[in-house]
């Protein structure tokens, strides 16, 4: 899994999930475990391919 260690953009998972319904929706289906995974990592999710590969990594370890 590729992290990326910066974000120029501005854009994180907060951002994303305030401004894109489908992104909303989809973390919300997560199981909790897999979201509180991936609020460790607000700031290297940018966008919902970044949040699917996230959460597919994580759903995964479990």
């Amino acid at each position: 899994m590729k992290h990326k260690n910066s974000n120029d953009s501005g854009q994180n998972l907060n951002t994303l999930l305030q401004n894109d319904k489908e992104a909303k929706e989809f973390f919300l289906s997560l199981p909790d475990y897999v979201q509180g995974s991936l609020t460790q990592h607000t700031f290297q999710i940018r966008d919902e391919q970044d949040l699917k590969q996230f959460a597919d990594f994580y759903y995964n370890q479990y």
